[in-house]
């Protein structure tokens, strides 16, 4: 799920409990230090099953879920890919603290992840999360895009390489850990042509909230249902 638009200034992040095969569970879930409350907003997401897929357009989807705590795993995609966009999803409500994911060496094999909570808190017990990785490249009604290492805390605007003839869905994660204070991808801004993000940090242990450039990935998409070969809206 996200990133989460901007309609509330405060910092948050998402939560996702009780996967079915037919559904799931989710809040939006503001930093703990914070009142709680968040004014609406909208949220992209995806779902799909665990192993390979591969659609028309020759991109390789994998998508898979492995237990991950406060410490970096490694996570293999079982197979090679090319250029990859990770996103990445809290999926159990083992600790109830609110809590973020961070990624980085994301190469053709893998990726490392760990949790992260406010900085005040510390420590969070392991969650399940659950990951999905894009080969990046452009498709009908599909755009997957690894940027340069520059989006930090200001807004950065990215136009999209395929024509969308309403506002897509934009799911993204950060891709790298080049800052380490908590934080999560945000997105000040959608059309049918570009959108803008940014790296939103929390600050429970102090006020300085600017961020230095992190590498960003992100996956365009019409709403709709993906099927295995093909791409139907």
């Amino acid at each position: 799920m996200g990133p989460v638009t901007n309609n509330g200034g405060d910092p948050l992040t998402t939560r996702v409990r009780n996967v079915t095969d037919t559904g799931f569970e989710f809040q939006m879930d503001e930093w703990n230090y914070l009142d709680g409350p968040h004014t609406t907003e909208t949220i992209g997401w995806l779902a799909m099953s665990e192993g390979s897929h591969t659609l028309a357009s020759g991109q390789t989807v994998v998508a898979g879920t492995h237990t991950v705590g406060t410490n970096l795993k490694t996570v293999s995609f079982g197979e090679s890919l090319g250029e990859a966009v990770v996103l990445t999803e809290v999926t159990t409500y083992n600790g109830t603290d609110a809590v973020t994911t961070r990624l980085r060496n994301v190469d053709s094999s893998g990726f490392q992840v760990r949790l992260d909570e406010e900085e005040a808190q510390g420590d969070h017990g392991n969650e399940t999360v659950s990951w999905i990785a894009v080969e990046t490249g452009t498709a009908s009604g599909l755009d997957v895009v690894r940027t340069p290492d520059q989006v930090n805390h200001r807004a950065d605007t990215f136009g999209f390489n395929t024509d969308f003839d309403t506002s897509p869905v934009l799911l993204g994660d950060i891709q790298s850990i080049d800052g380490g204070d908590t934080s999560t991808l945000r997105m000040s801004s959608l059309s049918d042509s570009s959108v803008s993000l940014f790296v939103d940090e929390e600050s429970s242990k102090d006020i300085e909230v600017r961020h230095t450039n992190e590498t960003v990935g992100y996956v365009a998409m019409e709403e709709g249902v993906i099927y295995e070969d093909t791409f139907f809206v």
